[in-house]
């Protein structure tokens, strides 16, 4: 299986979100929905099954374990957003009166930048992301630092060239650009459920609302003519696409 890393922009999230893996400074808020997989129109829903499967039996990532520290700070970024959630439904756009934004909009800078080599897809988001927070990291210091390969960017298993690395090397290395520890990695299901849905916006929302980029690591199944991001070719026996990008 062959993987091809390019960096397009990511336009239509919501028809390949089984797709991607999130990695979400912010943790949002599930809505009690029923845990049943969503419907994504114009795909069959025992195609998106398939597919599920397909991509669950030719993973080959570690995932390595979070470290205590880390599921620490994903507790309490729950909870920060969820104060942030509450916050935004009882003072909307008004939030001057409280230290929570609750912005009803927030534009993020404008970074993009071609990747300049077709493997550095992850060195490129992350050079992006950090520009947002004013932080210049070129692509090929970025690549020494996530240990980049031929191969690309590892979701986890790769340990960054930074202090204390947890064994996820974009976060890791966005957190020791940005002197704290913000960033965590997460997976969205293959088969999203409805609360999946309405965590991924909640997520979404409180990343535009304090100003920090997100970005997603997308994997495109060989053999499956969707979905697929726009400018990738849309069906291929043998090649897989697996892309990082900055999704904000």
């Amino acid at each position: 299986m062959m993987k091809y890393r390019g960096y397009r922009s990511w336009r239509s999230w919501i028809a390949w979100l089984a797709w991607v893996s999130l990695l979400l400074w912010p943790l949002g808020v599930s809505a009690a929905e029923p845990d049943v997989p969503v419907h994504i129109d114009g795909i069959p829903d025992e195609v998106l099954d398939q597919m599920a499967a397909q991509k669950a039996q030719s993973d080959r990532d570690p995932h390595v374990p979070l470290p205590p520290e880390v599921q620490a700070l994903i507790a309490e970024k729950q909870r920060m957003v969820d104060e942030y959630l509450r916050t935004r439904e009882r003072v909307g756009a008004d939030h001057a009166s409280s230290s929570i934004h609750a912005a009803s909009c927030f534009n993020l800078a404008a970074t993009q930048q071609g990747q300049q080599t077709a493997y550095w897809c992850g060195p490129a988001a992350v050079s992006e992301a950090l520009a947002i927070k004013g932080i210049s990291l070129s692509q090929s210091a970025a690549a020494s630092l996530l240990r980049t390969t031929t191969d690309g960017t590892a979701w986890s298993g790769v340990y960054a060239n930074v202090p204390n690395p947890t064994g996820y090397p974009v976060p890791d290395v966005l957190n020791y650009k940005l002197g704290y520890g913000w960033y965590v990695p997460q997976t969205l299901s293959d088969r999203p459920s409805s609360s999946d849905v309405a965590t991924f916006i909640n997520r979404m929302t409180f990343d535009i609302g304090y100003g920090y980029p997100v970005i997603g690591d997308a994997w495109e199944l060989a053999g499956c003519q969707y979905p697929h991001l726009p400018g990738h070719p849309l069906y291929s026996a043998d090649l897989s696409l697996v892309h990082h990008l900055r999704l904000l």
